[in-house]
């Protein structure tokens, strides 16, 4: 039965999928395959919420020049909603624009906001934190925009490229902070907020017209496996087997 080989690359990692559909060939037997749960459906989207933003960060951020900051704010300074949260983000952004261009230099950025459940459970007295993903690593800038607490703490990107981890904590942090905010009466925005000069990686796909597919990576020369990226499994959506892994490209 022929399967897709997906491939997306983004920045210097390229990720490969490899899977069944309905839509090519006739002879696949479902067998005893039902309709999937909510539950499963939910897990399903999340992980592709993970594998988008995951793309996105590799796509346009480097180890050495980019950065990982996070926002702390003094109690006196703390927003009451997260509305007043995001506006504060907002106006944060809109200084750290305004220094980027002095120096003409582009700013771009994906941040989060994160509230905490805090010490009564209730998230009335949860941390509130800013976690933000930036180009060009200046601390000086950082410290003079951000005026509702002590300096950001800065973390220089350098994970070969692959920023899995930072996207995995990301989302953590936005599904920690919906439910507690929605528990409060609030709503939610953007799960994470980018800049609107990122670019955007499409996966290339391909019809593979083989019996089945090679549960092994193809590393070509000048790439290497990132060895935590294989992953394997029967698809709780279509209940067809799936095979993926990540190669990155090697430093000259």
């Amino acid at each position: 039965m022929p399967y897709i080989e997906e491939r997306c690359k983004a920045g210097r990692t390229v990720e490969v999928v490899k899977y069944y559909s309905y839509h090519y060939g006739k002879h696949w037997v479902r067998g005893e395959y039902k309709a999937p749960s909510k539950e499963a459906v939910k897990k399903a989207n999340k992980k592709q919420a993970v594998k988008k933003l995951r793309r996105l960060l590799n796509a346009n951020f480097k180890d050495g020049e980019d950065c990982l900051i996070t926002c702390t704010f003094r109690p006196e300074d703390r927003p009451q909603s997260y509305q007043e949260l995001l506006k504060i983000a907002q106006l944060f952004v809109r200084r750290l624009r305004k220094e980027y261009k002095s120096y003409n230099y582009p700013l771009k950025y994906v941040y989060v906001l994160e509230k905490g459940k805090g010490r009564k459970g209730d998230g009335s007295d949860g941390a509130l934190h800013i976690h933000m993903v930036v180009s060009w690593n200046h601390a000086l800038i950082f410290a003079k925009c951000w005026t509702w607490g002590f300096p950001p703490k800065v973390e220089i990107l350098g994970s070969d490229g692959q920023y899995s981890k930072i996207a995995e904590y990301f989302m953590k942090y936005s599904n920690s902070t919906e439910k507690v905010v929605e528990e409060q009466g609030e709503k939610v925005g953007k799960a994470w907020y980018p800049s609107k000069n990122l670019i955007h990686p499409e996966p290339e796909k391909k019809v593979v017209y083989s019996n089945k597919f090679r549960e092994k990576p193809r590393v070509p020369k000048g790439y290497r496996l990132d060895p935590d990226s294989e992953y394997s499994g029967i698809s709780e959506l279509t209940g067809m087997p799936f095979y993926g892994y990540t190669i990155i490209k090697m430093r000259c």
